[in-house]
């Protein structure tokens, strides 16, 4: 008996704790179900409010000319050292710190080409073409958008209207799967959506407006603007974005940046004061990470004189990198100079210059690099490559045929810092880019002071000046230091 009554207890117990938790259950998902109504209530009065707005609050509007990261031109003729007949005698230092081994990554794994990615849920399969990979994403749903006839705020705001319609959250998870994997910025985030916008929409204006509302629902501050039935985006950004027109809206730099090269930024456009609410972040363009394009190998060899002998030395860079960065924004020196570079490159030059460098003093193997970079590249100045000013990163000056000062004072500046591990600067002088490295040991030369230390100055552009000469007519001018992460 007694068994009987332990055993129905047991069972009440068992039966009152599974209706517990279930009871739990169901008012978990009736509480969760309750929030995601608000959620989506607030989200489309959100988007009912913005509709309106675009329909009304758009103002005529003249862009200021693109800033220039320099007024002062750079000399069209490399300019060379011509040392003493006599040259003055340098005192040695007490001590000279030596080059210690040089320990080079493994060699890059060959990467496989990675398999379409297609995502779980059902939908409609794109596939997108980006710097020479192929990639699938699978879209919930349709984009069923009225086509804009004639661009005017009517349409943009229908645009928006209709978007907000779709399963657009969707679509960003798998945007922001794919930009993870494939290791972008927000600039490379920009192309892809673009990317995505093309294979979507035939016409550029529904192209430019989807990577617009789909920047805004990430988060981000961009504007859109019309002119002469063009669309243009309006991107703020953290760093200075130089030679594009720009507006001044609510005391912020909007930079009109095209995501087609063929399209000429307009200065005059209709756009707008306000921000879709929560969109507050600028574009960053930092890269803190190499995006993972796959690898095209291409090689580059170079002739340079050490010890008194011609040494033929071949690097390999990765051209998927060099295509990518082929339109990129041209922004603050900072940028460039902090920039990472492909692992194939990486090994590459490592691999190459460590038996030159590895067991001299210092100075001697920063003179080797300097001495490389000064004679292994042919000069001309970016007007006369591009007819445009262009930044490169370290990548891109072992692909073009040519490049100026600031291009090689970034490659060396990344030379010295991962091969002889030693502190660099850049000095940004009118009209021209050199660097300044911090010894070990005290050094005579030409040298500049940052944060209460010496750096020898180092000119990459200056044909056969050793660390330590500066240009005649740069001596007496204080550079903006360009300090490296």
């Amino acid at each position: 008996m007694k068994k009987r009554m332990i055993c129905a207890v047991l069972v009440g117990l068992v039966f009152g704790l599974d209706f517990g938790v279930a009871q739990q259950e169901t008012e978990y998902l009736k509480w969760l179900q309750q929030e995601e109504q608000k959620l989506q209530q607030y989200k489309d009065e959100r988007d009912a409010a913005f509709t309106n707005f675009l329909k009304q609050e758009w103002e005529k509007m003249q862009a200021m000319a693109g800033l220039a990261p320099d007024l002062k031109p750079k000399p069209v003729k490399i300019p060379a050292y011509e040392p003493p007949v006599v040259p003055p005698t340098k005192p040695e230092p007490t001590a000279e710190t030596v080059v210690p081994d040089i320990t080079v990554p493994p060699p890059p794994v060959p990467e496989v080409k990675p398999a379409p990615q297609v995502e779980p849920e059902a939908g409609q399969v794109v596939d997108l073409h980006y710097f020479n990979q192929d990639y699938r994403i699978s879209l919930l749903g349709d984009f069923q958008i009225r086509p804009i006839t004639a661009v005017d705020e009517d349409q943009i705001s229908n645009f928006w209207s209709d978007m907000s319609l779709t399963e657009y959250d969707a679509t960003l998870k798998h945007t922001n799967r794919l930009r993870n994997n494939l290791a972008l910025n927000d600039w490379g985030y920009i192309l892809l959506l673009k990317s995505l916008a093309s294979r979507l929409f035939d016409r550029s204006p529904e192209q430019d407006l989807f990577v617009w509302f789909m920047l805004n629902k990430d988060g981000y501050r961009v504007k859109t603007g019309y002119y002469n039935n063009s669309v243009y985006l309006l991107f703020p950004s953290k760093t200075v974005i130089y030679g594009v027109p720009y507006f001044t809206l609510q005391g912020q730099r909007y930079y009109i940046l095209p995501l087609d090269a063929k399209q000429t930024p307009s200065k005059t456009l209709y756009t707008y004061q306000g921000d879709y609410p929560g969109a507050d972040k600028p574009i960053e363009l930092t890269i803190s990470q190499i995006p993972n394009l796959g690898n095209r190998l291409a090689k580059r060899t170079l002739r340079v004189l050490v010890d008194d002998e011609i040494k033929t030395l071949s690097f390999e860079y990765n051209q998927s990198l060099v295509d990518f960065f082929r339109n990129y924004p041209q922004t603050d020196l900072e940028v460039y100079f902090d920039a990472q570079i492909s692992s194939i490159a990486n090994y590459s030059l490592l691999t190459s210059l460590k038996p030159i460098v590895e067991g001299r003093s210092e100075r001697q193997a920063v003179d080797i690099l300097l001495h490389l970079v000064q004679t292994g590249f042919d000069y001309k100045t970016d007007d006369q490559q591009f007819g445009r000013e262009k930044f490169f990163f370290p990548e891109e000056t072992l692909y073009y045929p040519f490049s100026d000062c600031e291009d090689r004072s970034i490659l060396f500046a990344y030379l010295v810092r991962n091969l002889l591990n030693l502190p660099v600067i850049g000095l940004d002088y009118p009209g021209h880019v050199a660097t300044a490295v911090r010894f070990t040991d005290p050094q005579t030369g030409d040298r500049v002071k940052h944060n209460g230390v010496d750096y020898l100055i180092c000119d990459p552009t200056y044909i056969n000046a050793e660390s330590g000469i500066c240009m005649p007519q740069l001596k007496d001018v204080q550079p903006r230091i360009v300090a490296l992460r």
